[in-house]
C-alpha cells in the first residue's frame, strides 16, 4: 500500500480508486466511517446527507463515501452487499455495520465517547 495522509474529520470524503482508500480503512490511528453507496440508489443519495451532518459533527472520526458499484472489491472486503451500509472501523477492524437508511443505529453505533463539534 502506498503512503496515503489520512484525512481530518469534519466533512464527508470521497473515493474513487482502491489504492487511495484501503490505507485509510486499514489506519491504526483514526476511527473510520465507511459510507457504501451506490450512484443509482436514491436511498443512497438521502442518506448522504444524513451522513454529511454527521460528519461535521464527530470531529474525531474519518467519514469516507466509497462507490460501492466501481470499488467491488473493497465491498466485498467488507461483507457490504447492500447500499446505502455504513462501516464504522477502528484500527482497521469493523465495529459494526448498519445496512439501509437507518440514522438512530447510525448514531448509537457513532456512540458518545466520539468526539462530538
Amino acid at each position: 500500500m502506498s503512503s496515503v495522509q489520512i484525512p481530518a474529520g469534519g466533512k464527508l470524503y470521497n473515493f474513487y480508486d482502491e489504492s487511495t482508500v484501503q490505507p485509510i480503512l486499514h489506519n491504526k490511528d483514526k476511527m473510520v466511517l465507511a459510507f457504501f453507496s451506490d450512484p443509482q440508489d436514491i436511498d443512497s443519495f438521502y442518506y448522504e446527507q444524513y451522513v454529511k451532518r454527521l460528519a461535521a459533527q464527530y470531529l474525531s472520526v474519518v467519514f469516507i463515501k466509497i462507490d460501492g458499484k466501481s470499488l467491488k472489491n473493497i465491498a466485498k472486503t467488507w461483507k457490504v452487499n447492500e447500499f446505502p451500509t455504513s462501516v464504522l472501523i477502528e484500527k482497521g477492524d469493523p465495529k459494526g455495520t448498519i445496512v439501509g437508511r437507518r440514522e438512530g443505529d447510525l448514531l448509537k453505533l457513532l456512540g458518545k465517547k466520539h468526539e462530538q463539534k
